[in-house]
């Protein structure tokens, strides 16, 4: 397993150029043109989840382009159940919404109102709108994406381990790129740093995790916990059988399951998905046990981020089980290699970057993420 280097915390420590992210947010990502009517959504800054700059910057770039800028800033709410009705009504007379808001997280897997588009923005603070986690052109990361997306349709076993001792497997049926995907996110990411999230039917096998958290579709307290050292979840075909490890997080451990299980009439054994995220230049300076919701906000697109939709039938479900530096095969292939995303390695993969000359480092891994 790698360790953080200087060299890894000065990239993720270069604030950039901010309106560089923001004009990769509104030309690369959504593809705003003069005259379209863009509505940026904010939450308070007091909150501490979401610094006011980044939102401000991609306002006035998006003038500068030529569109109609709107911005208003809603309340926190419990639940995609309360999406607020203003915000509603204004999506209806906009071409493009884009959340500052964790609203924006909050909707990710249902269908938003209005005729916009609708794109979530993880740039919580001006020095990562300016950094390469949002200055790498969007178009690289999706079209290395899609290569990543060819090789889970042809489908396989795939076979998840860490350091911690995970150590699950399962299997995914082939289909068609074109096949509609019942898992797939309905807001735009951005940056794009994860794929719609695996199926776990068939998982089986254990998952060593010292931190688990809320998926960010309800808020609850207490929203997770950093433990002291892993414990251990036995799954059998995508169901949770029982905690085991040191006695009293164990105990802990399922004490939350089942308090937010009750919190929503759930099941708390059911695991629903899992993916890993792929954006290389991932990075957070904080620390994850300081604010675990603002560190899970951007921490889940790094490579070294693997996590398990749980408690609940649906995605995400309500508790995220998280796995760091995993290694990841797909029959047989190696694709993450103790949190290294060497699927970028390969030949094709490498070639992209010859389409985006000043991006030759695209695919070189910040491994500074907050743990």
């Amino acid at each position: 397993m790698k360790t953080v280097s200087d060299s890894d915390r000065e990239r993720g420590e270069i604030s950039g150029n901010p309106q560089t992210g923001a004009r990769n947010l509104l030309l690369d990502c959504i593809g705003i043109e003069p005259g379209q009517d863009i509505l940026f959504v904010g939450e308070d800054s007091a909150l501490g989840h979401y610094h006011a700059g980044p939102a401000d910057v991609a306002a006035a770039v998006a003038a500068e382009l030529g569109a109609n800028v709107y911005q208003m800033q809603t309340p926190a709410i419990f639940g995609p159940e309360e999406f607020p009705e203003p915000l509603a009504g204004a999506m209806q007379h906009v071409d493009h919404t884009v959340f500052f808001s964790r609203i924006g997280d909050q909707v990710r897997f249902i269908e938003t109102p209005g005729r916009s588009s609708a794109t979530m923005c993880y740039a919580l603070d001006m020095e990562l709108m300016g950094s390469p986690f949002c200055t790498v052109p969007y178009t690289l990361i999706t079209r290395m994406a899609d290569k990543l997306k060819e090789k889970f349709a042809g489908g396989g076993e795939w076979h998840v381990t860490c350091p911690n001792g995970t150590d699950f497997r399962g299997n995914l049926e082939p289909k068609p790129l074109s096949a509609p995907d019942p898992n797939a996110f309905t807001v735009k990411l951005f940056p794009m740093g994860i794929l719609p999230p695996i199926p776990a039917a068939t998982m089986t096998g254990v998952a060593a995790s010292q931190w688990l958290q809320s998926t960010q579709n309800h808020a609850y307290e207490p929203v997770g916990m950093v433990l002291d050292e892993p414990i251990f979840v036995a799954i059998e075909d995508g169901r949770i059988t029982g905690f085991s490890g040191r006695k009293d997080l164990a105990d802990r451990v399922q004490a939350h399951y089942t308090y937010v299980a009750g919190l929503f009439d759930i099941d708390p054994d059911y695991v629903h998905s899992w993916h890993t995220g792929h954006h290389p230049k991932t990075f957070y300076n904080g620390n994850a046990a300081a604010d675990l919701t603002r560190w899970g906000s951007v921490a889940f697109n790094s490579p070294r981020y693997t996590h398990l939709h749980t408690c609940g039938n649906y995605p995400p479900g309500e508790i995220s089980l998280d796995i760091m530096d995993a290694t990841i095969s797909l029959d047989g292939e190696v694709l993450w290699q103790d949190g290294e995303f060497i699927f970028t390695k390969r030949p094709d993969v490498r070639a992209l970057l010859d389409d985006f000359p000043g991006h030759e480092d695209a695919f070189e891994q910040v491994w500074e993420i907050g743990i």
